[in-house]
């Protein structure tokens, strides 16, 4: 692993050739906010000292309240900063408060909060003016075990509001594949046999439009079928031949127009709500195409094996820019849900998932791992073997997953691009048993001679 890290600065991505300036000192935190949003009105508390009295106010959910309540705290306290604590690590109130620098905002995880709460509050009491209280409370007395939010450049944050947009829209046409297929199964099974392997496809949504029900599918001419499937490129002729097979020998499920017609309406429906979700991913594909050719780390996600076009993106706006926010690789595996969780009592001791993670996240450094088994060769011996160590399918691909994320720690915070010879090369050094036929396969190193003369 140290093999990643080389004293040759990357020509995508050069090292600075001497350290930066030291930022200037922050001004301190004059002024506690506690924020409990909601739909139409906001609660917060503010307090001038960690122990000092509160004072409790309530908004309205309207930019100008929002702008004139923090403005004039402000103009209160023009020599300091307001810590802000809020339950919300997204949303309308956050990204109205983002834009004033004098803020130094908390998204405060919900569950922490309830645990806060029901340490003084046994009997489960909870109110708005409540919860903006002990929001206060723990950002003025706890701060330092609270991280704050620090904004990533344009264009991360761009990322990750598009890949995850994405993935709920790709979600979307999972369902609505689902549904159509079962929709068919109820009284147009023949349809669902010739283009049920991929509902979402072109081919599957313009056949199901030109033949609706089995009866129309019939009485099209076996020509014109054949051009059909020529024209979407399935030019099997063993396979055109079993389909137009299939077609003539093919009876109805039902006939019953109580039941063909409303069902046979539901799946128009449907296609045309699956062609309108495909566009919009499409959309989004090229949107995040153009963005991530603008980030300054995709020299370093876009070559990784089995990264593509979708997971590169996701990858980094996992990572993004500000390195000083995961200093150690520990810190970034707890935070994806990676890393498991060791309960230890007395002389008891267990380890298991870690569920409180955020989900996207996860999904998307899981699913890249998924995918480089196919490409990596060192990730495909270590997931087999961790096959045969009886270990589950997801839990080899975890374990992976976890190995990955140390590797393109190291590289991002090192700023050099994964380089898979010499990990390999390092592997060879550490004589790590299960790649020995990989990194056995490589070339030999260059010999130097020395000229004693």
């Amino acid at each position: 692993m140290n093999e990643l890290i080389t004293q040759t600065k990357s020509p995508k991505n050069p090292l600075p050739s001497q350290p930066p300036e030291p930022a200037p000192a922050a001004k301190p935190i004059l002024c506690w906010v506690g924020l409990d949003w909601a739909d139409q009105k906001h609660c917060l508390v503010v307090r001038t000292e960690p122990t000092g009295p509160a004072q409790t106010h309530h908004l309205e959910q309207k930019p100008e309240k929002l702008d004139e309540f923090f403005l004039g705290l402000h103009g209160r306290h023009p020599q300091g900063r307001i810590a802000v604590a809020i339950e919300q690590s997204r949303g309308p109130v956050l990204y109205a408060l983002m834009k004033y620098d004098f803020l130094v905002l908390y998204p405060v995880n919900p569950r922490t909060l309830a645990d806060y709460r029901r340490a003084f509050k046994l009997s489960g009491a909870k109110d708005d003016p409540l919860d903006a209280d002990l929001l206060c409370e723990l950002i003025a007395r706890h701060a330092d075990r609270l991280r704050p939010l620090v904004l990533e450049d344009e264009s991360t944050r761009k990322l990750r509001l598009l890949t995850e947009a994405r993935r709920g829209f790709v979600e979307e046409r999972t369902g609505l594949s689902n549904r159509l297929g079962a929709t068919l199964k109820c009284y147009y099974p023949l349809g669902y046999e010739l283009v049920g392997e991929d509902l979402a496809s072109p081919m599957a949504q313009e056949f199901l439009r030109r033949w609706p029900n089995l009866a129309r599918l019939q009485a099209a001419k076996a020509a014109t079928l054949r051009a059909f499937f020529y024209a979407h490129n399935s030019r099997s002729e063993d396979k055109i031949n079993a389909r137009l097979a299939a077609i003539g020998a093919a009876r109805p499920l039902t006939e019953d127009p109580a039941l063909v017609e409303p069902l046979q309406l539901q799946m128009q429906r449907l296609v045309a709500h699956l062609r309108t979700v495909q566009q919009t991913i499409n959309q989004y594909d090229e949107q995040i195409g153009l963005v991530f050719a603008t980030h300054s780390q995709a020299w370093l996600f876009a070559p990784l094996p089995g990264a593509g076009p979708v997971l590169a993106p996701r990858l980094a706006a996992v990572f993004g820019t500000i390195q000083a926010n995961f200093p150690e690789a520990l810190g970034l595996l707890c935070f994806t849900g990676v890393a498991p969780v060791r309960r230890q009592s007395g002389n008891q001791e267990g380890v298991h998932f870690r569920y409180a993670r955020p989900i996207f996240v996860h999904q998307s450094i899981v699913e890249f791992a998924k995918c480089s088994i196919a490409k990596c060769p060192w990730a495909r011996l270590l997931y087999e073997q961790a096959l045969r160590d009886g270990k589950s399918k997801w839990m080899a691909i975890r374990e992976l997953a976890f190995k990955w994320l140390r590797i393109l720690w190291r590289c991002w915070q090192s700023r050099q691009p994964y380089d898979e010879t010499k990990y390999l090369r390092s592997l060879q050094r550490d004589g790590v048993q299960l790649y020995r036929s990989l990194y056995e396969a490589l070339p030999p190193l260059p010999t130097t001679t020395v000229n004693k003369s």
